[in-house]
């Protein structure tokens, strides 16, 4: 089941792009409009057109249809065949039609599952603040970090970035799509479900277990410069250039030699001829590149922005004052960072809050799976759920879209092309 998935960040980007961006739909033919408003379920009175299922396959199933298309160009003899002769007949209506009969029946109800997790947070009454949102922000880079690290070793990357590249857009305005917003909805939901499950005694004793998690670590204030040296190759995919790699390696160790002098700020050299450049990094730092307090594995305490590579933040905690201190430029295997711990923070125990907050967090985090079928099977047990004629409704959908694009209703591609 789709919401599976979403528990895994990496995946969960892939997959939610495509069935929640599609509210809206356009199909090819125009007398198609009836068609795409033409419900394949209702959910507790809330239809799910059939232009919305159609946008939602050809947004999840991409690779499946790049797959399609391989297998009917595979054999052919192209050096045998005259410059006039269609390849690959097939429009993207038709093969739409492909994908809606291999794909259309599960992502309905993928569909119907995230449909569901919308309507149980607005009929549960959780609000979504600032708050709210600075969490998620925290539990998706925890999940991002430790997707990376299980399968690249001690490799991060902040959330900002991987949103920017995969989806081109700010973190900002990626938190107003409803991706994000499901996204936080499917985690207050499980709160919820904890919360009412965990009491004190449970509490107490995931407390017993996880002493050194119940402490407030040692933290640093640090300001930070961060420039990358990946650059785009032309195929638009990042490229490791080691002579830029080189040259930014030179100006970062130029700029600490000055600074250590006294010849240069760091505030200085933050608001200087390369503040844009910085400032792409990290958007939300202060006027002296200041981005708060910084957690040992290099995390910021307050959002999910980027912070600073683990080793460079284990360093500075093990280094005593005066502050501030302005620690040598460190390759963080992106780029270079140059950073300036501002003050230290000791360690102490959390309060009984936190605790609770943590256990029923770590809870949620460690039983994910059984957890996320349990609500969806919970969701779907109280639900209406009317598929209009029957689900055989969706054949009969399917067949007058392929008739409209020239494919046998119930058969394969009949090789003509939709006018």
């Amino acid at each position: 089941m789709s919401l599976l998935l979403m528990r895994n960040y990496l995946s969960a980007l892939l997959l939610l792009a495509g069935l929640v961006c599609a509210a809206e739909v356009t199909m090819d033919v125009p007398q198609a409009s009836s068609l795409a408003r033409m419900p394949v379920a209702i959910v507790n009175g809330q239809a799910i057109g059939f232009g919305e299922l159609e946008k939602a396959v050809l947004r999840t199933e991409i690779t499946s249809m790049k797959e399609e298309i391989s297998k009917r160009i595979d054999g052919i003899d192209l050096a045998a065949m005259p410059d006039g002769q269609q390849v690959l007949p097939m429009t993207r209506g038709q093969m739409t039609v492909v994908m809606l009969r291999a794909k259309g029946a599960r992502v309905r109800e993928d569909l119907i599952d995230l449909r569901l997790v919308e309507q149980a947070v607005v009929a549960a009454g959780l609000r979504i603040d600032e708050k709210v949102e600075a969490d998620e922000l925290e539990r998706l880079q925890q999940r991002l970090d430790e997707g990376l690290e299980k399968g690249y070793g001690k490799v991060r990357m902040d959330l900002r970035t991987m949103i920017q590249n995969n989806k081109d857009m700010t973190l900002e305005r990626w938190m107003k799509e409803r991706e994000f917003r499901t996204l936080m909805g499917v985690d207050l939901l499980l709160d919820r479900q904890v919360e009412r499950e965990l009491g004190d005694v449970e509490i107490a004793a995931w407390k017993s277990k996880n002493l050194d998690r119940c402490r407030k670590g040692m933290a640093i204030d640090v300001s930070v410069i961060f420039l990358s040296y990946i650059l785009a190759g032309p195929d638009g995919r990042p490229v490791h250039d080691p002579t830029a790699k080189t040259n930014l390696a030179t100006t970062m160790r130029t700029l600490y030699d000055n600074m250590r002098a006294g010849r240069l700020s760091f505030e200085s050299v933050w608001n200087g001829p390369m503040a844009a450049a910085f400032r792409k990094h990290h958007p939300d730092a202060r006027a002296d590149g200041r981005i708060g307090w910084v957690q040992a594995n290099g995390t910021r305490e307050t959002d999910g922005g980027r912070g600073i590579s683990r080793a460079t933040a284990e360093k500075a905690l093990a280094l005593q004052g005066p502050y501030p201190l302005l620690l040598e430029p460190a390759d963080t295997g992106e780029g270079i960072e140059l950073v300036q711990v501002q003050a230290r923070r000791a360690a102490n125990e959390l309060p009984a809050d936190e605790i609770a907050r943590l256990a029923r967090r770590d809870t949620v985090e460690t039983q994910i799976k059984p957890r996320t079928d349990r609500l969806i099977k919970e969701l779907r047990s109280t639900a209406i759920i009317d598929y209009g004629p029957g689900k055989g409704f969706l054949v009969e959908l399917i067949a007058e879209r392929a008739k409209m694009v020239g494919l046998a209703p119930q058969g394969g591609f009949t090789g003509k092309i939709a006018p």
